[in-house]
Protein backbone atom coordinates (compact mmCIF):
# COMPACT_ATOMS: atom_id res chain seq x y z
CA UNK A 1 0.00 0.00 0.00
CA UNK A 2 1.84 3.52 -1.16
CA UNK A 3 1.66 6.28 1.33
CA UNK A 4 0.08 9.25 0.34
CA UNK A 5 -0.39 12.90 2.16
CA UNK A 6 -4.62 13.57 1.92
CA UNK A 7 -4.39 16.92 3.47
CA UNK A 8 -1.85 19.07 5.68
CA UNK A 9 -1.11 22.46 6.86
CA UNK A 10 1.76 24.72 8.42
CA UNK A 11 1.60 26.97 11.17
CA UNK A 12 4.55 30.08 12.29
CA UNK A 13 4.76 31.48 15.48
CA UNK A 14 7.53 33.52 15.92
CA UNK A 15 7.19 34.29 19.70
CA UNK A 16 7.65 32.56 22.56
CA UNK A 17 4.26 30.37 23.24
CA UNK A 18 2.37 27.64 24.87
CA UNK A 19 -0.29 27.05 22.23
CA UNK A 20 -0.25 27.26 18.47
CA UNK A 21 -3.52 26.73 16.73
CA UNK A 22 -3.97 25.05 13.20
CA UNK A 23 -7.46 25.71 10.89
CA UNK A 24 -9.88 22.60 10.69
CA UNK A 25 -9.03 19.54 8.13
CA UNK A 26 -10.60 16.12 8.16
CA UNK A 27 -9.52 12.84 8.19
CA UNK A 28 -10.65 9.57 7.46
CA UNK A 29 -10.82 6.39 9.47
CA UNK A 30 -8.34 4.37 9.85
CA UNK A 31 -5.72 7.31 8.74
CA UNK A 32 -2.28 8.27 10.65
CA UNK A 33 -1.93 12.21 11.53
CA UNK A 34 1.31 13.44 12.11
CA UNK A 35 2.49 16.16 13.25
CA UNK A 36 6.01 17.50 12.77
CA UNK A 37 7.18 20.30 14.64
CA UNK A 38 10.67 22.24 14.64
CA UNK A 39 11.93 24.83 17.65
CA UNK A 40 14.78 27.07 17.38
CA UNK A 41 16.44 26.25 20.10
CA UNK A 42 17.13 23.04 22.36
CA UNK A 43 16.27 23.97 25.65
CA UNK A 44 12.26 23.07 25.06
CA UNK A 45 10.42 20.65 23.60
CA UNK A 46 6.66 19.98 23.14
CA UNK A 47 4.88 18.41 26.05
CA UNK A 48 1.51 17.27 24.72
CA UNK A 49 -0.31 17.80 21.15
CA UNK A 50 -4.64 17.52 21.45
CA UNK A 51 -7.09 18.18 18.99
CA UNK A 52 -10.98 18.58 19.03
CA UNK A 53 -11.37 15.07 17.80
CA UNK A 54 -10.26 13.56 21.12
CA UNK A 55 -7.05 11.76 19.09
CA UNK A 56 -3.66 10.56 21.32
CA UNK A 57 -0.62 11.55 19.99
CA UNK A 58 2.45 9.73 20.97
CA UNK A 59 6.34 11.33 20.44
CA UNK A 60 7.76 9.10 17.82
CA UNK A 61 11.18 11.25 17.77
CA UNK A 62 12.66 13.94 18.79
CA UNK A 63 16.29 15.29 18.48
CA UNK A 64 18.49 17.82 18.79
CA UNK A 65 20.57 19.47 16.38
CA UNK A 66 23.58 21.32 17.48
CA UNK A 67 22.32 24.14 19.86
CA UNK A 68 20.25 25.91 17.72
CA UNK A 69 16.97 23.36 16.66
CA UNK A 70 14.89 20.66 18.19
CA UNK A 71 12.54 18.79 16.03
CA UNK A 72 10.00 16.22 16.90
CA UNK A 73 7.35 13.61 15.17
CA UNK A 74 4.24 13.25 16.70
CA UNK A 75 1.76 10.49 15.61
CA UNK A 76 -2.12 9.72 16.28
CA UNK A 77 -4.04 6.65 14.64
Amino acid sequence: MAITATTGGTINNSSAGTTLTFGSFSATAGQDVIVAVAILTTSVSVSTITDTAGNTYTLKSGVNNSASVRAEIWEAH
